[in-house]
């Protein structure tokens, strides 16, 4: 696993509840958080009454896809 720390909103398992995969990833918490965990069917509901959250999942992913391609960039030269 890859450490993150974060001191604000922070998304993570957000592909399983777009495709229904397994979680890929786990979260250890340092201090008292609160903590917002949706199953794909709560998670599409909520697409549709609050399409800011869907917004801020999508964009988490494409910030992490642009990472992985850096990083992969990166290793092949």
């Amino acid at each position: 696993l890859k450490p993150v720390t974060t001191r604000s909103a922070f998304a993570c398992g957000g592909m399983s509840v777009i495709d229904g995969g397994p979680r890929s990833a786990a979260v250890r918490a340092e201090t008292d958080l609160v903590l917002m965990m949706p199953g794909r069917r709560q998670f599409l509901r909520l697409r549709q009454d609050e399409p800011s959250v869907a917004i801020a999942v999508m964009g988490e992913l494409a910030g992490r896809v642009r990472r992985l391609e850096a990083d992969l960039a990166r290793a092949t030269g």
